[in-house]
């Protein structure tokens, strides 16, 4: 099980008759490894001892996400809506980027509409994965939603896998043509988005739909 390693300072001081207690740790228990970046070695300042940390301590991390949507409903498109909807009514969440909605073709069974959406939240990925869960579910899972990815985090949990595995993503044209049309210069496990779609054997199952499908019906 992986654990969390944001480097966020858990320890606190107390004080009892005027002496100095020794700092308790806690132990926080998650699926996943969340990447900062390095502490400054020339200021090695102790977290508790930094005028704010408490406070900075307490409050939530904000991080981007981007979360893939397909159904193969015939009003994929208004089911969409729904979703981002309900998504950015969480609270600590926020919608910053949709994508236009494409078509997706298929050899074995009917066709499907996906787009993808980014926004930043306050929730853990976990607590994100378990979300976009419900809302499928509310949706009578006429919508899947997936995580695709999620800034400074990698796990690989049987709940939430994040980044989702490269090599799930470069055979799923339906995830980052519309990802890459919302975000030209976007990269997952390292790699241009524009490389991983040149290399998707099913792009040209993907085809642009409608670049203004989230502000009413398609025609």
């Amino acid at each position: 099980m992986l654990h969390d390693a944001s480097g966020f300072p858990t320890a606190q001081n107390a004080h009892d008759a005027g002496e100095n207690a020794a700092p308790q740790s806690m132990l926080i228990d998650v699926p996943v490894t969340i990447v900062t970046g390095a502490p400054d070695s020339a200021a090695p300042v102790a977290q508790s001892q930094r005028p704010g940390a408490a406070a900075e301590a307490a409050m939530p991390t904000s991080r981007r996400a981007v979360v893939a949507m397909q159904s193969k409903a015939r009003d994929a498109e208004r089911r969409f809506r729904a979703a981002i909807v309900s998504m950015d009514a969480i609270p600590g969440s926020q919608i910053e980027g949709i994508s236009p909605l494409y078509h997706v073709s298929s050899f074995d069974g009917p066709d499907s509409m996906t787009a993808v959406m980014q926004l930043t939240t306050t929730m853990p990925p976990t607590a994100l994965a378990a979300t976009l869960g419900s809302v499928e579910r509310a949706g009578e899972g006429a919508v899947e939603l997936r995580l695709v990815d999620m800034e400074g985090v990698r796990g690989d949990g049987p709940d939430c896998a994040v980044p989702l595995p490269l090599a799930d993503v470069v055979s799923q044209a339906a995830v980052l043509a519309p990802w890459l049309d919302m975000d030209p210069g976007a990269s997952l496990g390292g790699k241009p988005v524009s490389f991983l779609l040149a290399l998707a054997p099913d792009a040209m199952q993907v085809g642009l739909l409608s670049d203004n499908w989230i502000i009413g019906e398609t025609q």
